[in-house]
Parts: C-alpha cells; sequence; structure tokens
C-alpha cells in the first residue's frame, strides 16, 4: 500500500460523490419534464389572442395543442433520461472502483501498529473519511494541526517507502 493508492482512493471516492450529485439533478430534470407533460395532456388546448391583419388592429382567437410546446418537452425528457442511464453506469463502475479499493485500504490501516495508533487515526479520517486536514488536526485535538497532521501521516508513508 503506498501514498498513490490512498490519494486513488480518495479521488474515486469524490467522483463517485460527483456523479451521485449530477444524477440527483438529472432526476430532477426529468420530474420537471414529466409534470410539464402531464400539465400540457390535463390542459389540452391553449388559447391565445393574437393582432395583426389589416394595421395590426384586428384580434384573432387561436385554439389548438401545443404540439411545439410538447415535442419539445419530449425530446428534453427522452435526453434526460438517455443522461441518467450513462450517469447510473458511470456511478455503478465508480462505486465498484471504491469498493474493491476499500478493502485494501482497510486491511492496510489495520496493519498500522499501536505504536503508531495516532498515524492509523489520522489515515481512517484522510482516506475512508475524506477529510480536510484541518478537520483532521481539529479532531485529534491537542497539539496538532494541519500541517503537524499531514507531516506525521507523510513520514509514515516515506518510511514504509524506504522500508520497500
Amino acid at each position: 500500500m503506498n501514498r498513490d493508492t490512498l490519494s486513488r482512493y480518495i479521488e474515486l471516492s469524490v467522483e463517485a460523490e460527483s456523479i451521485h450529485e449530477n444524477i440527483e439533478k438529472v432526476m430532477k430534470r426529468i420530474e420537471r419534464c414529466e409534470r410539464q407533460l402531464h400539465v400540457m395532456q390535463i390542459n389540452g388546448t391553449v388559447r391565445d389572442r393574437v393582432y395583426g391583419g389589416e394595421g395590426g388592429i384586428q384580434g384573432y382567437n387561436i385554439e389548438g395543442f401545443p404540439n411545439t410546446k410538447y415535442a419539445e418537452t419530449e425530446k428534453k425528457l427522452r435526453q434526460c433520461i438517455s443522461m441518467l442511464r450513462k450517469l447510473q453506469a458511470d456511478y455503478a463502475e465508480a462505486e465498484f472502483n471504491v469498493l474493491s479499493l476499500t478493502d485494501d485500504i482497510l486491511t492496510f490501516i489495520d496493519s498500522i501498529p499501536d505504536t503508531d495508533a495516532d498515524v492509523r487515526t489520522i489515515a481512517r479520517l484522510r482516506c475512508l473519511d475524506g477529510l480536510e486536514w484541518q478537520e483532521i488536526a481539529k479532531r485529534l485535538g491537542g497539539s496538532y494541526t494541519d500541517c503537524s497532521a499531514k507531516k506525521k501521516f507523510y513520514r509514515y508513508f516515506s518510511k514504509l517507502d524506504e522500508k520497500d
């Protein structure tokens, strides 16, 4: 296990979360399109009064189904559904990648000896919980700062790299 693997895990977790947020946005768009189509179907025809003719002063009443708007909304709905399917496939792949690394990372973190228990805690907070260095230092309390927590973490990995 090395720093690159842990960094990749964090990056993959962020990517999965970002995809999940996009899925939620697309689902809201789909719901909005479906509501618009439903309202158009219920309302049926629409009426409007337009002016034109001689001198633009004659009024005409127009009534009909908004075919163009309905077709545009249907097209938008189909595009959103297609986008949702792609995002769901991307999310499944991202989640698989995250989960495949999770077991390795947990095994590695658990293998950190008790003499380096603070490093083990830092590794859990940083790698699995995805916390920023400031938040890690705050959780550790005592004399830890964001810089000291970060240095302790990276020094531990430097020692591992030297052994390999």
